[in-house]
């Protein structure tokens, strides 16, 4: 049962990214374009975590990404992508805590899927630094720990866009660094 409502929720997540993604290059490209007069004004109210309420469920997803490791001496270089869904299950002073419910990392073509009770993280409201950590599974059915870290960087009228840096050991014992530029939004 807690598969088929996962899926479900992934295929919602999708569907509602594929929105967001056009939103988020269309915002993106006014940001470019109108960057000196944001330095004037003051940034739109946001669906930020400053207002997070118990049971409140955000998505993360990945505007652009590269994971990067050492092989032989030389810097191989890859895609990489995450999409999370997250609930806050508390909210106290300057500090949210949430949990991953579900999501993906993809790095070179090799999905990692979110094993949900295993994640965990926290936002403080102070510095806008993200924090999220938990274990993944390959399409081998190897377990592998991500640690994540994020910082926002620009407020929208839907979410925030947020730089993504994070590590995780794969299958085969190689260390990958990702950097990820990603954009949080609120499902409901």
């Amino acid at each position: 049962m807690e598969i088929i409502q996962s899926r479900l929720l992934i295929q919602e997540v999708n569907e509602k990214m594929n929105m967001k993604k056009k939103s988020a290059l269309l915002g993106l490209t006014a940001l470019i374009i109108l960057a000196p007069a944001m330095m004037i004004t003051p940034a739109f109210a946001s669906s930020l975590p400053e207002d997070a309420s118990v049971g409140d469920r955000y998505a993360v997803i990945t505007m652009k990404g590269i994971a990067r490791t050492r092989v032989e001496g030389e810097i191989v270089t890859v895609s990489a992508s995450v999409e999370l869904v997250v609930e806050v299950t508390e909210a106290y002073q300057n500090w949210v805590l949430f949990k991953v419910n579900c999501g993906k990392i993809e790095v070179d073509s090799v999905t990692y899927t979110v094993i949900g009770g295993w994640w965990r993280g926290s936002y403080n409201k102070d510095t806008n630094v993200g924090n999220y950590q938990g274990w993944a599974q390959d399409g081998d059915g190897n377990n592998i720990y991500f640690i994540l870290h994020t910082v926002d960087l620009r407020p929208t009228e839907e979410g925030c866009f947020m730089r993504m840096k994070g590590a995780f050991r794969d299958s085969d014992g190689t260390y990958w660094a990702l950097n990820l530029l990603t954009y949080r939004f609120k499902l409901n």
